[in-house]
């Protein structure tokens, strides 16, 4: 995966003219560096690669899928990790390593399992895909996780998917403007967009607000994903204010930042003092609940 660089971290709408502050996120592999949580700042979710064909057609693990999947949870982004499939090769048996490998790495209910469709061998590439994910769907059943499996490609590959629309579309187009429909088909919507890159890594963005993207996560994988929950603030609405809207307590909503971040004194005093006040955009605060 790799995309143009575009500036604007908003997504424009293709069918409306209205611009939406959207929630962001990012995708790694072993391209870059392992995931780090100065990589994660000001983000909502992010995906890393689990999968190496560097000895291909032998299937490896990427060797910063665990550590990256580990530090994603542990900074409270929603998560996902994607396999890059060849539908030339055994559909199924790609689809039980990347299970098991990621399954390894600790897989929870809301993570999202994605296959990477990008290439146009001379095969079934809808009846391939459609078992790779159908075989997915089955392991995460068996296993009693309710991840959320995806499906992640391009025009070119996409249009042949026709049996795949059933699963959310992550969909590859480097621009400053949402995909319209006419790329996205068969598909009527898209889920999250990769519009480009940033700092040599890929970037993402969710059809929706962080809060948004809270509650289809929650929706998508039927029981709702343990807490706590990361939010960052839209500069727009005190601690009251977020409390209010959200019928949570301060208290509680103090409490869960405190447990889920390391905060000292001063910056307890500091995030006390916006209780009142607007709390600055790009502040981050934990709840219970999405």
């Amino acid at each position: 995966m790799g995309l143009a660089t575009i500036p604007n971290a908003q997504v424009s709408q293709a069918t409306s003219a209205a611009t939406v502050h959207s929630a962001q996120g990012r995708d790694f592999s072993s391209y870059q560096h392992p995931v780090t949580s100065g990589d994660l700042q000001s983000l909502s979710f992010a995906y890393t690669r689990a999968s190496d064909w560097s000895q291909y057609p032998n299937m490896h693990v990427d060797v910063n899928a665990q550590r990256n999947w580990a530090e994603m949870k542990s900074f409270g982004l929603h998560r996902g990790a994607y396999w890059y499939f060849y539908p030339q090769l055994d559909p199924v048996a790609q689809a039980r390593f990347f299970f098991n490998t990621v399954k390894s790495f600790g897989l929870l209910n809301g993570d999202m399992l994605v296959c990477d469709m990008e290439e146009l061998p001379n095969v079934d590439l809808n009846r391939a895909t459609k078992t790779f994910m159908g075989e997915l769907d089955s392991l995460c059943q068996a296993s009693n996780i309710f991840a959320i499996t995806m499906v992640y490609t391009n025009h070119n590959v996409g249009q042949h998917l026709t049996s795949c629309t059933k699963w959310p579309l992550w969909f590859a187009w480097p621009n400053s403007t949402a995909p319209p429909a006419s790329l996205i088909s068969p598909w009527k919507d898209w889920t999250v967009w990769q519009w480009g890159e940033v700092g040599g890594v890929d970037a993402d963005a969710f059809n929706g607000t962080s809060t948004d993207m809270n509650a289809w996560v929650v929706n998508q994988s039927g029981p709702a994903p343990e807490g706590p929950y990361r939010h960052v603030a839209d500069g727009t609405r005190s601690l009251y204010g977020i409390c209010k809207n959200r019928h949570e307590s301060m208290d509680e909503v103090i409490a869960t930042t405190l447990g889920a971040t390391e905060i000292s004194t001063e910056h307890l005093d500091e995030f006390n003092s916006y209780i009142r006040r607007l709390m600055p955009s790009g502040m981050v605060y934990y709840t219970k609940t999405p």
